[in-house]
């Protein structure tokens, strides 16, 4: 765990950095019991949207009860030393994390990581921690499907007043599915939404549009407006619409062509619901996404109104709850851009694995979705 970059926790008299014990795990795991206080711990990832801009870990370290419980690190291999020290040395059994949609998903693959390996360590099942997501991104997809609206530290501060010190059966939580992608030599990842090549591209130029909500109605209204008028910016970019040349399967159906391919364990909207592809939040174990069945860049350009909207047009397939899809090339998982035009046999399928995520209260200043129930082990 050496050069961790642990923010203020270097500076602590007598603060070493170190792998926990044995007993230090099993502390942990009788603190995940129905019954047990909520403690919550902070991880925060700086150079996400929110935090760059606010410098907003500071302000959520001081509203922590105990300021320790709390880190910062701008980089994906300290994410697993943060996690063994929150949950275990400092036994947080909530955790909050303060990043958008990327580091949510860098945590949760560490915290699959952390937490088998701590079982084997300690001769027990180690559980994920609660969830709670602050909102610290850009689009924060995964965070609205409980409705989290405020900023990163109006969230937490509320978060604390209301269930600081209650039992964790008592919090309102929302049990979220997980699906696996796994390829050719890579170990298997775990998250929230898949995406295929076109996804992916469409996320560079996103990017490259300034990101957020600016960055994606940019990406709309050129894509739009350069396919009809055949303007410069879209004849540059036209390539990044070749669909892929091998074959989709659904559930052992084959679809070809295709040019993109979404699958989900939550509903996807973004503008408070005004744009909404995916609304339906599925049970663990299944997917809901949608196929665009045309290799036509203009087809493709046609059919985005229906994708972004949960509509229906013809070469639009809607699916929901289905199991597995089989695919090739590279792909985007929950925003992160993975694969290589060389990718074989990407396997995505849905896992009865699940996450649970923490609700803002209702009625307390940020708006909260109707949960399934109370949050427990």
């Amino acid at each position: 765990f050496g050069g961790s970059e642990v923010h203020h926790l270097m500076a602590s008299a007598g603060f070493v950095v170190r792998r926990s014990t044995a007993d230090e795990i099993h502390r942990y795991v009788r603190m995940r019991a129905p019954a047990s206080a909520a403690r919550f711990g902070v991880l925060s990832n700086p150079m996400a949207r929110t935090n760059w801009r606010t410098r907003g870990h500071e302000r959520l370290r001081r509203l922590l009860p105990c300021p320790e419980d709390a880190v910062s690190t701008p980089s994906m291999r300290d994410i697993p030393w943060a996690l063994d020290y929150l949950l275990f040395q400092r036994g947080c059994n909530v955790l909050g994390i303060n990043g958008g949609d990327g580091t949510i998903h860098q945590t949760l693959q560490a915290l699959a990581d952390v937490t088998e390996e701590a079982s084997a360590r300690g001769g027990v099942r180690v559980p994920f921690p609660l969830l709670a997501l602050l909102n610290g991104g850009g689009m924060n997809m995964v965070a609205r499907v409980v409705d989290t609206r405020a900023d990163p530290v109006e969230t937490i501060r509320l978060l604390l007043r209301v269930h600081s010190g209650r039992p964790l059966q008592q919090i309102t939580s929302e049990r979220l599915g997980l699906l696996e992608v796994r390829e050719s030599g890579e170990r298997p990842r775990l998250g929230f939404v898949f995406g295929s090549l076109l996804v992916r591209n469409a996320l560079t130029l996103y990017e490259r549009l300034g990101r957020g909500y600016i960055g994606l109605s940019r990406l709309l209204v050129r894509a739009g407006a350069g396919a009809w008028l055949d303007t410069r910016e879209w004849r540059e970019n036209r390539h990044l619409l070749t669909a892929p040349e091998g074959a989709l399967w659904l559930d052992g159906e084959r679809i070809q062509p295709y040019a993109v391919a979404v699958a989900s364990t939550i509903p996807l909207s973004i503008l408070r619901g005004v744009i909404c592809a995916l609304p339906r939040l599925p049970p663990p174990g299944q997917l809901d996404g949608l196929v665009v069945k045309t290799d036509a860049p203009s087809e493709i350009i046609r059919l985005i109104p229906a994708m972004m909207s949960a509509g229906e047009a013809p070469g639009l397939r809607s699916f929901r709850g289905a199991e597995r899809l089989e695919l090739q090339g590279p792909y985007t998982l929950d925003g992160e851009r993975l694969g290589t035009p060389t990718t074989q046999e990407i396997q995505v399928s849905a896992i009865e694995r699940s996450v649970q995520v923490v609700c803002p209260p209702r009625g307390e200043g940020s708006p909260g979705k109707v949960a399934r129930g109370p949050g427990g082990s």
